[in-house]
């Protein structure tokens, strides 16, 4: 599945500023709870300091009158004491016995320890420090209580402003995708619609004189030197016919004429009808050409107007049916009723008539060809189906091409121009031209957005097209 650039650019966006808010975040956190630790165990460091020095200067007696004294002391009720005997006996302090878990009494982690608190026993959490003095041990420490309240908190700040962040964070890039995209979406439609045959529009360039009016600029000029070559082409096409047709046309003419003249042998009459054909055939390639560069350059355009396919089908069907029937072939028509699109019917028609003729050069004789119509989502398709030999599934988009006929049809008459042709009729109201295997024989299926959906270019009015 295809994933847009809106998409992309909208999850990096938001993915980066996520990563950089939660590691800026995390370390925020991460260093604060660090700050708390390491200042508390400072703290009972310089505690567990200045009882070793009292105990230097005055032994146990002093020691134990100092830290009866802190105990007592209302600006030292977070911290927690004990001096005990050789076997860890309590001797005094504020804690009820010495920490069972001897590994952990000096760690990094707070210790569960019962603390007197008002002549009660309180279990609280604490970052302890110890060392042996002699044949006695001494014990301090902090209560970590209100540390580990504070780092919960700092905890649910942290969760709170990343998330907080995050919803900033994707409205944010939800709206930067949209502004910085959107011109692209608007240039994507107006090429669309360029493509699509509408021409004479172009790119807008906004004031802001940046990135994209800069591509809109180019593109714009881009298209202006089109139409500059598209209109020297068709200026020398319309030379060529003037040049060659109208010689070709004469030799035609002559041709004939020598044909119905009474003296002409019939050894070279044979010759004269031969050269005759293939003038002719010359003809109906060169006028084809003529006719398709003129389609493609969008000089045949019309008036679109809305139109019944059932009509258009009838005329069409109606002109091909005494040939169907010298042919040994019959035409069958299914339309749905009530169909309508907007097109040019003169285009239209002769679309459809070069497939009904292109399927009556190889349908097997005795065999039918079915014309249809009928709606299919929001458009309308035309199909006209034959059962002859069909074209291989690797040349469907091939004879699609000017001039492009393959090896077994080389011996059938035609020019090589008449898909060419309804292809770009086709692509001239907005739709598409389908080729596929009837089983046997081919399908040719014209796909045309119907009277309300229709996307046809901007073409001048009828009246504006007459002289």
């Amino acid at each position: 599945m295809r994933t847009s650039i809106r998409t992309r650019l909208t999850i990096a966006t938001i993915g980066l500023a996520l990563a950089t808010a939660a590691l800026a975040l995390g370390t925020v956190y991460f260093i604060t709870v660090a700050g708390v630790e390491r200042h508390t165990r400072r703290d009972v460091q310089r505690e567990l300091d200045s009882l070793v020095e009292r105990w230097k200067a005055g032994g146990l007696d002093e020691l134990v009158k100092m830290v009866n004294e802190r105990v007592a002391d209302p600006e030292h009720g977070g911290f927690a004491y004990l001096i005990a005997q050789e076997e860890r006996l309590r001797i005094a302090g504020n804690v009820r016995e010495w920490p069972r878990d001897e590994g952990t009494e000096d760690g990094q982690e707070p210790v569960s320890l019962e603390i007197r608190k008002l002549d009660t026993w309180v279990m609280k959490p604490v970052q302890l420090e110890s060392i042996t003095l002699g044949r006695h041990h001494l014990l301090v420490g902090r209560d970590s209580t209100d540390d580990a309240t504070l780092i919960a908190d700092l905890g649910k700040a942290t969760l709170a402003s990343l998330a907080l962040v995050s919803f900033l964070t994707v409205a944010i890039g939800l709206g930067v995708s949209r502004n910085l995209l959107g011109r692209v979406e608007s240039m994507r439609k107006k090429i669309a619609r360029i493509i699509d045959g509408n021409r004479q529009e172009r790119v807008e360039v906004s004031p802001h004189d940046d990135e994209f009016d800069e591509l809109a600029a180019q593109f714009n000029r881009l298209l202006d030197e089109n139409d500059r070559l598209l209109a020297q082409a068709l200026d020398a096409t319309n030379n060529i016919a003037h040049d060659l047709r109208t010689p070709l046309q004469r030799m035609h003419g002559r041709l004939e004429a020598a044909l119905t003249a009474r003296d002409t042998t019939p050894e070279n009459r044979e010759l004269l009808e031969a050269l005759s054909a293939d003038t002719h055939q010359l003809l109906d390639t060169f006028n084809g050409l003529l006719q398709l560069a003129r389609l493609e350059g969008h000089e045949l355009r019309r008036s679109m107007r809305p139109i019944e396919v059932d009509k258009l089908i009838e005329d069409v069907v109606d002109l091909y049916g005494p040939l169907a029937e010298d042919a040994g072939l019959e035409l069958r028509v299914s339309v749905e009723p009530d169909l309508r699109v907007t097109a040019d019917r003169q285009l239209l028609g002769q679309a459809l008539a070069n497939l009904i003729d292109n399927a009556m050069k190889y349908a097997p004789d005795g065999r039918s060809i079915e014309v249809e119509a009928r709606r299919r989502g929001d458009a309308i398709e035309i199909s006209v189906s034959d059962h002859g030999p069909g074209i291989p599934a690797p040349d469907r988009e091939r004879v699609l091409d000017r001039l492009v006929r393959l090896e077994p049809s080389r011996s059938v008459p035609g020019t090589g121009l008449g898909l060419s042709f309804v292809a770009a009729v086709a692509r001239l109201h907005g739709g598409t031209l389908e080729l596929v295997d009837n089983d046997p024989g081919l399908r040719c299926t014209l796909h045309i957005p119907d009277e309300e959906g229709a996307k046809t270019p901007d073409l001048p009015s009828e009246a504006a097209l007459e002289p």
